[in-house]
């Protein structure tokens, strides 16, 4: 998943985590109702991948379509994916993130 956002993206900084808020909305795939004004300024579009098995090829593949037009991602049933110009910037966002869920 790492790799195919780095080179979609050259993303220097990457964080992967599980932070509760956003994983729950992961979860239940409630993002599709993250629209809020303040929210879009600090993250902008939020990616919503379909589940599939973590640390396989199909898994890493549903990053694809997020990959160049957002920064970060609910990865369905499992977590969230962010990355920036560094990794405290995407640490950032993380925060944001789950702050907002």
């Amino acid at each position: 998943m790492h790799l195919e956002i780095y080179k979609a993206s050259r993303g220097q900084g990457r964080r992967a985590l599980h932070p509760p808020h956003a994983t729950a909305y992961a979860i239940t795939a409630a993002s599709r109702h993250l629209h809020h004004p303040e929210f879009e300024v600090f993250i902008g579009k939020v990616g919503l991948t379909k589940y599939e098995t973590p640390g396989t090829q199909k898994f890493a593949e549903t990053v694809l379509p997020f990959a160049k037009d957002h920064n970060t991602m609910l990865l369905g049933n499992h977590g969230i994916v962010c990355w920036a110009d560094t990794v405290t910037h995407a640490e950032w966002y993380a925060e944001v993130l789950d702050t907002y869920c």
